[in-house]
Protein backbone atom coordinates (compact mmCIF):
# COMPACT_ATOMS: atom_id res chain seq x y z
CA UNK A 1 0.00 0.00 0.00
CA UNK A 2 3.12 2.61 0.69
CA UNK A 3 3.98 2.13 -3.04
CA UNK A 4 0.19 2.65 -3.92
CA UNK A 5 0.30 5.71 -2.03
CA UNK A 6 3.56 6.96 -3.10
CA UNK A 7 2.38 6.73 -6.78
CA UNK A 8 -0.98 8.20 -6.36
CA UNK A 9 0.76 11.12 -4.14
CA UNK A 10 3.06 11.68 -7.57
CA UNK A 11 0.60 11.50 -9.80
CA UNK A 12 -0.97 14.83 -11.55
CA UNK A 13 -3.59 15.16 -14.40
CA UNK A 14 -1.19 15.27 -17.20
CA UNK A 15 0.50 12.15 -15.76
CA UNK A 16 -2.70 9.87 -15.72
CA UNK A 17 -3.04 10.41 -19.52
CA UNK A 18 0.69 9.38 -20.29
CA UNK A 19 0.85 5.71 -21.31
CA UNK A 20 2.36 3.14 -18.87
CA UNK A 21 6.22 2.38 -19.78
CA UNK A 22 5.25 -1.60 -19.22
CA UNK A 23 2.53 -3.49 -20.68
CA UNK A 24 1.48 -6.67 -18.92
CA UNK A 25 2.54 -10.05 -21.10
CA UNK A 26 -0.80 -10.18 -22.64
CA UNK A 27 -0.96 -6.99 -24.19
CA UNK A 28 1.50 -5.89 -26.97
CA UNK A 29 4.00 -3.71 -26.07
CA UNK A 30 2.94 -1.42 -29.42
CA UNK A 31 -0.71 -0.28 -27.27
CA UNK A 32 -0.39 2.60 -25.40
CA UNK A 33 -2.21 1.69 -22.39
CA UNK A 34 -2.88 4.84 -19.90
CA UNK A 35 -1.85 5.18 -16.36
CA UNK A 36 -5.46 6.13 -15.40
CA UNK A 37 -6.60 2.02 -16.44
CA UNK A 38 -3.47 0.85 -14.86
CA UNK A 39 -4.53 2.74 -11.53
CA UNK A 40 -7.96 2.08 -11.87
CA UNK A 41 -6.74 -1.99 -12.25
CA UNK A 42 -4.94 -1.61 -8.91
CA UNK A 43 -7.38 -0.29 -7.11
CA UNK A 44 -10.41 -2.53 -8.00
CA UNK A 45 -8.06 -5.68 -7.15
CA UNK A 46 -7.14 -4.09 -4.38
CA UNK A 47 -10.71 -3.78 -3.54
CA UNK A 48 -11.81 -7.33 -4.62
CA UNK A 49 -8.74 -9.20 -2.32
CA UNK A 50 -10.45 -6.92 0.61
CA UNK A 51 -14.07 -7.93 -0.19
CA UNK A 52 -12.39 -11.41 -0.21
CA UNK A 53 -11.04 -11.26 3.07
CA UNK A 54 -13.65 -9.72 5.14
CA UNK A 55 -17.03 -11.46 3.48
CA UNK A 56 -16.97 -13.99 6.03
CA UNK A 57 -15.75 -12.11 9.31
CA UNK A 58 -19.08 -11.50 10.73
CA UNK A 59 -19.75 -15.47 10.49
CA UNK A 60 -16.70 -16.52 11.33
CA UNK A 61 -16.39 -14.21 14.31
CA UNK A 62 -20.44 -15.92 15.60
CA UNK A 63 -18.17 -19.01 15.71
CA UNK A 64 -15.32 -18.15 18.30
Amino acid sequence: MGLVRDVVNDLAPDKLSQASAHNPPWIPPATAIPMSVCLGIVIREEWEHHEFATRDLAVLEKQV
